[in-house]
C-alpha cells in the first residue's frame, strides 16, 4: 500500500478496521457482549456499507487490489463464508463529484453566516440547492486537480460524499426528504440522529424485546415497549462523567444488546467517513498541513463510541414515578449533572419524533415505526412532568 496510508494510520487519521480486512482477505465478526438475532441481522444489513467502504479504499490503489477477494467470517456460522462484492460499488464511487471547491465553500459560508463546518452546514447546503446544482463539479477519478485549502472545506466534502454513499442523495426527492428530516434536529445532535435514521432504514429500532441467543432465561427489567424505545433512543446520546469516577449505576442487558447494534452501525459509518477522508488526502491537492489531518478526522462523526449510561438513567426514571431530581443525582454520583443530561435527552427525543414524522410523511419508513414513536411520545409527555 502507498506510504501515505501508513502515515495516516500512524497519525491517528484513520483506524485499521477497514484496512486490515483488505490485507487479510477476511472480515472477521467476533461475538458481541450481548448476542441477539437483531445483532446478527444488522451485520447482514451492513454488508453493503462495509463493501462500499472497502471499495473506497481500493479505488485509488494499484490495479492488483481490484481483484482482491474479501470474505466475511462470522463466529456463529464458521462453515459459511460470503464474498463481498466490491466491484459493484466502483461505479458509484466514480460518479462522486468534487463539488465543494474553495469558491463554493466561501459562497455558502457567507450565505449561511456560519462560523463552523459541521453536518448542519451540509444539511442546509443540500436543502438550498438541487442535486444538479450541488453536484456541479469534477467527476471523481483516481486523482483530482481540485484544491482543498482549509480544514472546513475538506470536512464539508467528506460529509457530502458520505451522504451520497449512504444513499441520502440518490434522487432529488430523497435528498430533500432526508435533509429536511435531519433539519428538525439541533446541530450538535444531528450525528446521533443520523444513527437513528440508519437504524430506521434497517428496521432495527423499535420497542420490541430483543431475541437473545445467549440470555434466553434472563428476566427482563421491563417489557413496556414505550420504555424500551425511549431508553434505547436516549442511550445514543453521551453523558458527562466526573473525572476518574467509575460507573456505579445499574447494568441492563437490553440496553447492552442495543449498544452492540449501535456500535456495529457506528463503526461501519465511521469507517466510511474515514475512507472518504483518506481518499481526499491521497487523491487531491491538499494545502492543509499534515499536522492538521488528525484534527480533521476528530471532527468527523462517531470519533468516540458511546455507552448506555443515559439510557439507563432514562429507564430508571420512566419506571419509577416517585423518583425526584434529588434521587437521580444521588443514584448516579459518577455523573456531573444527570438531571440536565436527562433533560437534554428528552429534548433529543422530541427532535427525533419530529424527524420520524417527517420520514413517515414521505413514506421513507414503515407506518408501524411511526405508531411506536407516537405511543412512546405520549407516554413520555405524561411522565416528564415530574422532571423540574
Amino acid at each position: 500500500m502507498p506510504s501515505d496510508i501508513y502515515f495516516c494510520i500512524s497519525q491517528g487519521v484513520v483506524s485499521t478496521q477497514v484496512i486490515n480486512p483488505l490485507l487479510q482477505g477476511e472480515l472477521i465478526e467476533v461475538p458481541p457482549l450481548v448476542d441477539s438475532e437483531e445483532y446478527r441481522q444488522i451485520l447482514t444489513d451492513l454488508i453493503g456499507v462495509r463493501s462500499r467502504t472497502l471499495a473506497l479504499l481500493i479505488f485509488p490503489l494499484h490495479y492488483q487490489f481490484i481483484s482482491r477477494q474479501v470474505e466475511t467470517l462470522r463466529w456463529f456460522d464458521n462453515n459459511h463464508k460470503a464474498n463481498l462484492d466490491l466491484s459493484a460499488h466502483y461505479n458509484k464511487i466514480s460518479e462522486l463529484t468534487w463539488n465543494f471547491s474553495v469558491a463554493v465553500y466561501e459562497k455558502e459560508r457567507t450565505r449561511q453566516g456560519a462560523k463552523n463546518m459541521d453536518m448542519n452546514f451540509i444539511v442546509k447546503f443540500l436543502l438550498k440547492y438541487s442535486l444538479a446544482e450541488a453536484s456541479n463539479g469534477t467527476k471523481s477519478s483516481s486523482f483530482c486537480s481540485e484544491i482543498f485549502a482549509s480544514e472546513d472545506q475538506i470536512t464539508g466534502q467528506v460529509i457530502l460524499h458520505a451522504f451520497s454513499l449512504l444513499g441520502f442523495t440518490e434522487t432529488e426527492y430523497e435528498k430533500r426528504s432526508f435533509m429536511r428530516a435531519l433539519s428538525f434536529v439541533s446541530p450538535t445532535n444531528q450525528p446521533y440522529a443520523l444513527l437513528v435514521l440508519e437504524l430506521l432504514q434497517y428496521k432495527n429500532l423499535s420497542g420490541n424485546p430483543f431475541n437473545f441467543t445467549d440470555l434466553k432465561g434472563l428476566a427482563s427489567v421491563t417489557d413496556d415497549p414505550n420504555i424500551l424505545l425511549i431508553s434505547r433512543v436516549l442511550s445514543i446520546l453521551p453523558m458527562n462523567f466526573k473525572k476518574d469516577v467509575a460507573w456505579t449505576g445499574p447494568v441492563d442487558h437490553d440496553l447492552l444488546a442495543f449498544n452492540c447494534i449501535l456500535k456495529a452501525l457506528g463503526r461501519s459509518v465511521r469507517g466510511l467517513f474515514e475512507m472518504v477522508l483518506l481518499g481526499i488526502l491521497i487523491r487531491t491537492k491538499v494545502q492543509v498541513h499534515h499536522n492538521c489531518y488528525a484534527k480533521i478526522s476528530q471532527r468527523l462523526p462517531f470519533y468516540q463510541e458511546n455507552n448506555t449510561a443515559l439510557g439507563l438513567v432514562a429507564k430508571q426514571f420512566l419506571m419509577n414515578e416517585k423518583q425526584s431530581n434529588a434521587d437521580i443525582v444521588e443514584n448516579y454520583p459518577c455523573c456531573v449533572s444527570p438531571v440536565e443530561d436527562l433533560k437534554k435527552g428528552i429534548q433529543f427525543w422530541n427532535e427525533i419524533v419530529l424527524m420520524v414524522k417527517e420520514l413517515s410523511s414521505q413514506n421513507l419508513i414503515e407506518s408501524s415505526a411511526l405508531a411506536q414513536f407516537q405511543s412512546a411520545d405520549a407516554f413520555l409527555t405524561k411522565r416528564q412532568t415530574s422532571l423540574h
